[in-house]
């Protein structure tokens, strides 16, 4: 069974997600930059809050920030086709999309007794769906480009643009163009939870960083 999304573009210079095979998590892809939600990495102060408030918005829709700033503050330089993201530099990028998730769907059997593969007893499992956005391997592997809160979650109510947030974990800067694939998109079921208060429970004796091994 597929779990059924919408995709809405929002931009022109959108693109859709994508998959190289069957089976793959989704591509998505750099539409444009957005530094509105960042503090100042490496100052704070009235500076910091007039750097950000500088940037502005081309003829073309693309976010550029003027000469006269040091656009080291945030981690990134501008580039003529980007961004270069600075070693410890983080940056937000705009997919030009929005998603839409099932709020509800049948997904899977709980079987109550028996032999599950003989279906007595089953019943379907009402789940929900949420869409996780992860790095991608290579560019974490090559470059040390990673999502900074890795795995970012869309539930299934957010109808906004998605974003990723970009970190440089590598010595070198590296630049993020309009259109390059920056991450992954995995839809997956969400299965329902019940919480319980209770005044005790089993004890493992298993506890503590490090309790499976090193």
């Amino acid at each position: 069974m597929s779990i059924p999304f919408r995709i809405k573009l929002l931009t022109p210079t959108a693109k859709a997600p994508t998959q190289e095979n069957p089976g793959d998590l989704w591509d998505l892809y750099a539409d444009n930059f957005d530094f509105s939600a960042l503090q100042d990495q490496e100052h704070d102060g009235e500076d910091a809050t007039n750097y950000l408030e500088a940037i502005v918005v081309d003829d073309a829709g693309g976010l550029g920030l003027p000469d006269e700033f040091d656009n080291s503050r945030i981690g990134c330089w501008r580039t003529d086709r980007g961004f270069e993201i600075m070693p410890h530099g983080r940056i937000l990028v705009k997919t030009g999309i929005a998603i839409e998730l099932p709020v509800k769907l049948n997904y899977g059997w709980i079987f109550k007794s028996g032999d599950p593969y003989a279906g007595e007893g089953s019943h379907l499992i009402l789940t929900y769906a949420v869409a996780d956005i992860r790095p991608r391997s290579g560019l974490a592997l090559k470059h040390g480009i990673t999502v900074l809160n890795t795995p970012g979650t869309i539930d299934n109510s957010y109808r906004k643009e998605i974003g990723v947030i970009l970190y440089n974990a590598g010595h070198k800067p590296y630049e993020i163009k309009r259109g390059d694939k920056i991450s992954q998109m995995l839809i997956r079921p969400l299965y329902p939870s019940a919480m319980e208060i209770v005044s005790d429970f089993d004890d493992t004796g298993r506890g503590g960083f490090g309790s499976s091994g090193r």
